[in-house]
């Protein structure tokens, strides 16, 4: 009887600590009873409880005022040590999504830091469900997200769209905005409805969030302070050893275009030479492989350098199609940056390729292309290799202990990176269709990409 109910209680305790992207509200149940301490780990000897609370106190946010409580300490402790890994995952994941917040934002004048509410909904994830049902980027209800016109059928899901459900939450934001006078009280109502947040108005006498979110049930009093731990861990994850885990780059140097006809995630695939794995990446609102024809138009994403080759496919010219450029900078590098990190070089040995290098090196294999701008992952020997390193002494030791002369230390010693020693690499030029560049007498050469065609098979033929 004693193992049964123990076991019950272990199930429950795992249960509450599930995936950020589970829930519409605030992922980490709180019990405000509780004074919750860090715990010893790993990382917890990078910073202490007094760091973060003078950090959170200093930061300025035209949305909140940032407050530290003990519910923010709560969700803080969540991102920063309990999950980890997911929020490496998430950091990684804002390259692929910040970048069309932050046009839609500015478009309409709102508020940058307003995109960090996706955070708090889905964790960046587009495909997110709740147990309540509501799906996305940014958490609609289906009757919400009908309202604010997503469209929701057995084809197609419009509330995991990026740039339909976007709009349609900075549209639903901003009423709430008008509506309260409080990006607070807007929040607030964001997650727990317009009505709730009104009767706890008349009954706390106020419009001041913290004066009355003891009127608002449990899950929207702790709303406010759930964002005010994404914004801080967004702002400072590298105070915090966190790596963001970032995908390929064909996911985060992306296009978007609207189409009316009905088209295929194969003929896509068959016509530009991008995975369907891809496509369904970058594409996530629609079922079974295909876009349906919408007299409205129906957006979709792809690389960059695959644009040029469907809107060929379409048969009209790209002066005609509205294109949506979405170009942060390819981020493998940004690690240069990172105190926490330091610059090694590694020269290819005969029989070594990219997957026993990034084994070597305790990263990824995408991580050595992005640090290199390699376009195949097929290693030459002789090859030097630039590698970002964590200044961790274990995983240090873990390398420097291989018995490989290949590699050099550029800093040898766990001392502080001075600017000086850091060496960006350049941004790579844009991917073209036209193969020369040429002057006005000469003639540009377009080429359509055959099926399971590739661009080193073009460079060959040229």
């Amino acid at each position: 009887m004693r193992l049964t109910i123990v076991t019950l209680l272990i199930t429950v305790f795992f249960i509450n600590l599930s995936s950020f992207a589970q829930t519409s509200v605030p992922q980490y149940p709180y019990d405000d009873s509780q004074t919750l301490a860090y715990v010893e780990s790993p990382v917890s000897h990078s910073y202490t409880e007094t760091e973060v609370k003078e950090r959170i106190t200093k930061m300025k946010s035209p949305i909140v005022t940032m407050k530290y409580t003990p519910v923010v300490s709560s969700y803080v402790k969540t991102y920063s040590l309990l999950k980890r890994d997911r929020t490496e995952w998430m950091l990684g994941r804002t390259v692929m999504y910040f970048p069309i917040f932050e046009k839609y934002l500015k478009e309409r004048g709102l508020p940058n830091d307003l995109k960090y509410l996706s955070v708090v909904e889905s964790a960046l994830n587009p495909s997110a469900v709740s147990r309540s049902g509501a799906v996305g980027l940014w958490q609609f209800m289906p009757p919400t997200g009908k309202e604010y016109g997503l469209s929701i059928s057995s084809l197609m899901d419009e509330r995991k769209d990026p740039h339909k459900s976007t709009q349609a939450a900075l549209t639903y934001l901003a009423r709430l905005y008008k509506r309260f006078g409080s990006w607070e009280l807007a929040l607030a109502a964001y997650n727990g409805g317009p009505g709730r947040v009104n009767r706890a108005i008349k009954r706390g006498r106020s419009k001041n969030f913290w004066t009355i979110k003891k009127y608002l049930p449990k899950e929207t009093r702790n709303y406010i302070p759930a964002f005010i731990g994404a914004t801080y861990i967004m702002k400072n994850y590298d105070k915090h050893q966190l790596t963001p885990v970032y995908p390929e780059p064909d996911l985060q140097l992306t296009e978007a275009t609207k189409i009316y006809q009905s088209v295929s995630f194969q003929q896509i695939s068959d016509v530009t030479g991008v995975p369907i794995r891809l496509i369904e990446v970058l594409n996530p609102a629609y079922a079974f492989q295909n876009i349906p024809h919408s007299r409205e138009g129906n957006y979709v994403i792809l690389p960059q350098f695959a644009m040029g080759s469907f809107l060929q496919f379409l048969g009209r010219p790209d002066t005609e199609l509205t294109r949506i450029t979405v170009t942060p900078p390819i981020v493998g590098t940004a690690v240069a940056n990172n105190p926490n990190y330091f610059k090694t070089t590694y020269m290819v040995a005969p029989g070594d390729d990219i997957i026993k290098v990034a084994d070597m090196f305790k990263c990824e294999p995408n991580d050595i292309k992005n640090w290199n701008y390699l376009t195949s992952p097929t290693l030459a020997p002789g090859l030097k290799l630039i590698v970002y390193m964590p200044k961790s002494r274990d995983k240090w030791t873990e390398v420097a202990s291989l018995p490989s002369k290949n590699f050099t230390i550029s800093q040898p010693e766990f001392e502080s990176i001075e600017e000086k020693d850091i060496q960006l690499l350049p941004q790579p030029e844009p991917i073209k269709f036209s193969f020369f560049k040429s002057n006005k007498k000469d003639k540009k050469v377009y080429y359509q990409l055959r099926r399971r065609e590739t661009l080193l098979d073009i460079t060959k033929k040229y």
